[in-house]
């Protein structure tokens, strides 16, 4: 009878322990959106943020416009800084730093602001980018058989 209580107290110690340990996910992992100095943005910098193994991979998510293709995507292996609420993304000079007050990644040595948003906004963006796109490529084509 003893025996029980024991492993039952041991298991929701373990499992205590557990639910506080800080997982590399926790505060990076989700969609992402500067809310900085380009808040009015109509088309703002997007980030993508998921685990991999130890490590992150960064789809930083730019519109290329108005001559460009629309929202350009490019992934980038990220890992942690010297402090765990920083991440560093490589090949690139670009650092996050995590603030949990404001549920907000900063940029280092910017004044930029990037917050949480969901999945579904995050999608919504992409998906109002590409009709962008398709409605100025549709002009342009329009504009060539005019001449």
């Amino acid at each position: 009878m003893n025996r029980r209580y024991f492993l039952a107290a041991a298991g929701a110690a373990v499992m205590t322990i557990m639910a506080g340990c800080d997982q590399p996910e926790s505060k990076f992992a989700g969609y992402w959106q500067d809310a900085g100095t380009n808040k009015a943005a109509k088309f703002p910098v997007l980030l993508h943020i998921r685990p991999n193994g130890d490590s992150f991979i960064v789809t930083i998510t730019i519109w290329e416009g108005p001559f460009g293709r629309g929202y350009e995507a490019k992934e980038f292996p990220a890992t942690r800084g010297t402090s765990s609420d920083e991440l560093k993304v490589s090949n690139t000079p670009l650092a996050f730093t995590y603030d949990a007050a404001t549920d907000l990644l900063l940029v280092a040595g910017d004044k930029s602001r990037i917050e949480r948003i969901s999945k579904e906004d995050y999608q919504a963006a992409l998906d109002s980018g590409k009709a962008e796109y398709e409605r100025r490529k549709a002009r342009k084509k329009e504009a060539q058989k005019a001449k």
